[in-house]
């Protein structure tokens, strides 16, 4: 058996439900963090969105749906650089294992209507082509 074959062979299918029930219980302690107000505190959000990532698991629904927290947590820094920085190497390395699974997948990335860049007009010059 290669090591590959034998690593496959060793993967333990975590509690769906479980991952999934820790997972909302994260988002429901991220989400006064994201809010404005003197509680906001977007950098803490961020760090409690990486905690205990679904390794345990095969379902991409699970694994999306930790992702799609990350991600929300992340476009509600308006400092991602500082947020970054007070990550510990554990937290950027999982960090980056959701930005990989993110850039897969363009919907984690939506940026809420009131933070929505508001789109200009086409040159003038490209309108008549069309």
């Amino acid at each position: 058996m290669s090591d590959d074959e034998e690593w496959k062979s060793s993967f333990v299918q975590g509690d769906d439900a479980a991952l999934t029930a820790a997972i909302k219980a994260r988002e429901a302690e991220c989400d006064p963090l994201l809010r404005r107000g003197p509680s906001a505190d977007p950098v803490k959000a961020l760090a409690l969105s990486l905690a205990d990532p679904p390794y345990a698991t095969r379902t991409a629904a699970v694994k999306d749906a930790a992702t799609e927290l990350v991600c929300k947590c992340m476009a509600s820094a308006s400092d991602i650089d500082a947020a970054i920085g007070t990550l510990s190497l554990e937290q950027c390395d999982v960090l980056m294992k959701y930005i990989y699974r993110g850039c897969a997948r363009a919907q984690f990335w939506r940026r809420p209507a009131s933070r929505a860049r508001p789109r200009r007009a086409p040159p003038p010059a490209l309108t008549a082509l069309s």
